[in-house]
């Protein structure tokens, strides 16, 4: 079954299930896996699809406005993620250019939880950059601040 994209809806937020490290990060952010929460948040200040394989949610994600010319990425992913990694991959790295031209984002960010390996390496491959940790960012969680400036 391929990838397909499609905007953000919000009943794909009520569909995800979501990796441990996801509703770890939620949970940091102060939103204790209250999904609708973030994603009525997300949907009102910025940008966001959706990732699908058949009916199954694979990732929601976006870029989020927080002033004028700064875009910061987001995504929640479930377990079934892995198995259309290269496609997600691709869909997102096609997506952020051309979402950074319509928003007028000069500077995207995204932050990461210290202890998630595999999102700074699928940041680093997007060509953003590791600009330092961030101590007890939410929830006394570390967190990795990575930019991609234009």
């Amino acid at each position: 079954m391929s990838l397909r994209i499609e905007p953000l809806r919000r009943e794909h937020l009520d569909r995800i299930q979501l990796r441990p490290l996801d509703a770890q990060g939620l949970h940091c952010a102060g939103y204790d896996e209250q999904i609708q929460d973030f994603g009525e948040q997300m949907l009102v200040s910025g940008v966001a699809f959706t990732a699908l394989a058949g009916p199954r949610i694979l990732a929601c994600a976006g870029m989020q406005s927080l002033r004028q010319g700064v875009g910061d990425l987001w995504a929640l992913t479930s377990p079934e993620l892995p198995r259309y990694g290269v496609a997600f991959c691709r869909a997102v790295r096609a997506w952020l250019p051309w979402v950074c031209a319509q928003q007028g984002v000069w500077r995207a960010q995204a932050l990461v939880l210290e202890q998630h390996p595999v999102s700074c390496r699928w940041l680093e491959w997007l060509g953003f950059e590791r600009e330092g940790l961030l101590r007890r960012y939410f929830g006394k969680q570390n967190f990795y601040i990575y930019a991609r400036v234009q």
